[in-house]
């Protein structure tokens, strides 16, 4: 909406400004004309208004920039000690739109004097613009580089707990194997041994400290929390085959214990049922022994019983012919 009307203007100030020019060209005689007052005048005239067409523009990049810095501002949380920044940075802007003159002239000295002294105003009023601008850009780097430090030593904070947790776990692991000397001859768990002890070892040496000032700080903080999330996480891995390694081995160990212990059951239950045989054997034989031998004595003892009978029974030589 301004843009057309500062047209027009521009052009009156380029029009003044070359017809001054011209004046000390043509309108003065030579050099004579040129160091006179006169053209000092008009060279000065040239110079101010040319400052004051170009000034315009740099205001108003200066006022688009300082919206853009307040705008940005006010999408951040920069706390209180930045709101005389940005106090200051409204109070210029505001300052630097009151300064802008409608229309430049220079046509008498005292107009000379004014246009000079207000290009100055513009140009400090513009620097003080631009160094609050460049106040809240620094505020805005230090938040984004407090909130990136900030989080990366959150990350490694969190690493810095759980390495150790897991490297308890690994030494648990480790341990285990380790009690147990023959394991380490069976190649399965050998293989996993290896692999989980040497990634063990390496953990153990890696920086876990939370330091960080700068962005760089926060880039190597945030690489060195990777390297040890990619380190617990091979911890996990590695542990958790070891773990089944064993458990598999043990398993089949204690499947082959089981079935050891149930053939010596059967042996022994064997054994005991042959012992039990032999002794029903020895039992019946001797009770068959026994009837045999009270058979015998029985058939003896019939026998002797006859004969006792067969003697009583006999008569005497006196007595054979008694009725």
């Amino acid at each position: 909406m301004t843009q057309p009307a500062q047209e027009p203007r521009r052009s009156r100030a380029k029009t003044i400004a070359a017809t001054l020019l011209l004046v000390t060209v043509v309108g003065g005689t030579g050099a004579a004309y040129y160091y006179s007052d006169a053209g000092k005048f008009a060279r000065e005239c040239s110079a101010q208004l040319s400052a004051a067409e170009t000034g315009k523009d740099t205001v108003t990049q200066a006022v688009a920039n300082a919206d853009a810095a307040l705008k940005k501002a006010s999408e951040q949380d920069l706390g209180a000690s930045a709101l005389p920044i940005i106090a200051d940075l409204t109070n210029a802007k505001n300052a630097i739109l009151r300064t802008r003159l409608v229309e430049p002239t220079c046509n008498t000295t005292e107009q000379l004097s004014r246009l000079t002294n207000h290009n100055a105003e513009v140009e400090r009023q513009v620097n003080v613009i631009d160094e609050q601008i460049a106040k809240i850009d620094d505020r805005i780097r230090d938040l984004e580089t407090a909130r990136i430090v900030s989080k990366a030593q959150r990350e490694m904070t969190s690493m810095k707990t759980g390495l150790p947790v897991m490297r308890g776990r690994a030494q648990v692991q480790l341990n285990r194997v380790e009690a147990t000397p023959e394991y380490l001859t069976i190649e399965t768990i050998r293989t996993a041994y290896d692999a989980l002890k040497k990634t063990y070892e390496e953990s153990g040496k890696l920086d876990t400290s939370t330091s960080a000032k700068t962005r760089d700080d926060a880039k190597a903080l945030t690489d060195r929390a990777a390297t040890i999330r990619t380190s617990i996480d091979q911890l996990n891995q590695q542990l958790g085959d070891l773990e089944k390694t064993v458990d598999d081995v043990e398993r089949a160990q204690a499947e082959q214990q089981r079935a050891e212990d149930e053939r010596r059951r059967l042996e022994e239950e064997q054994r005991r049922q042959q012992a039990e045989a032999e002794q029903q054997a020895r039992l019946d034989a001797e009770r068959a022994r026994q009837e045999v031998e009270r058979a015998r004595q029985e058939a003896e003892r019939a026998r002797q019983e006859a004969e006792r009978n067969q003697q009583g029974g006999q008569p005497s030589g006196n007595n054979s012919d008694r009725p």
